[in-house]
């Protein structure tokens, strides 16, 4: 496929939740678990409703005491690490992606989109928790 300025989330490998403008998510093959900031928070959420990556700058912008040319580079970092790290792939933009979501009134201060991997749960995402466990039960596996 040719590059449409599009990502989607590497479902259902990939899983994830916003909460309080923090979004984790799981690689669920790796085991590896991600934590993104509020800026790569609205960006992750954007790719989830199937916007083009064109309307990424000008939305982190409405929310974000940013300018929209001084926070492209960064979020074309940020969709970078993503592609990276396998949580998103390209894709065609939705019907959804026609009008981007309005600004906010009060704007955040703005941190550069980031995402941090890691890597020291992967044991426990990794394990069947019916067949890899001891007789005390989950979350306790057998001596590996």
């Amino acid at each position: 496929m040719a590059d449409s300025g599009a990502y989607r989330v590497n479902e259902p490998k990939v899983v994830s939740e916003t909460l309080d403008g923090e979004t984790i998510a799981i690689d669920l093959e790796s085991g590896s678990y991600f934590s993104m900031n509020p800026a790569a928070s609205v960006v992750w959420n954007l790719i989830l409703a199937g916007y083009p990556s064109a309307a990424f700058a000008g939305v982190v912008a409405a929310h974000f005491d940013v300018a929209a040319e001084d926070a492209a580079s960064d979020i074309a970092t940020f969709v970078e690490t993503l592609v990276r790290d396998r949580l998103v792939i390209a894709a065609e933009p939705t019907a959804a992606a026609e009008t981007p979501p309005a600004g906010v009134e009060a704007r955040l201060p703005y941190a550069s989109p980031s995402v941090e991997r890691f890597d020291d749960m992967q044991e426990l995402l990794l394990a069947d928790p019916i067949h890899d466990v001891t007789l005390a039960g989950w979350p306790h596996l057998p001596p590996s």
